[in-house]
């Protein structure tokens, strides 16, 4: 081996050192931005909890029983007996 293919060699160590050090900056660069996208996430997600435990603290939403939502299907699957029962109220109402 001559010394102009060692120095050559020292070369295109280099230059692929210079490559790799320029992939691994951009790959740390890519690793905090995406630990900056989960940490925002994150605190988007803990926001997010806490709006819909404050919604849920002031709001007073209950749950239909079994028996209303059995008197809403049969209002819906009967229209004409309720509205002659409804006719029928009225009508003791006067």
């Amino acid at each position: 081996m001559t010394e102009q293919e060692i120095l050559d060699q020292i070369e295109e160590v280099e230059h692929d050192r210079k490559n790799a050090k320029r992939k691994l900056a951009s790959a740390k660069k890519l690793l905090m931005d995406m630990e900056t996208k989960i940490i925002e996430l994150n605190l988007q997600k803990a926001k997010l909890i806490e709006d819909l435990r404050v919604f849920k603290m002031i709001s007073v939403i209950q749950p239909k029983t079994p028996y209303e939502l059995e008197i809403e299907r049969f209002r819906q699957n009967n229209p004409e007996i309720c509205a002659f029962a409804k006719d029928r109220d009225t009508f003791k109402g006067k």
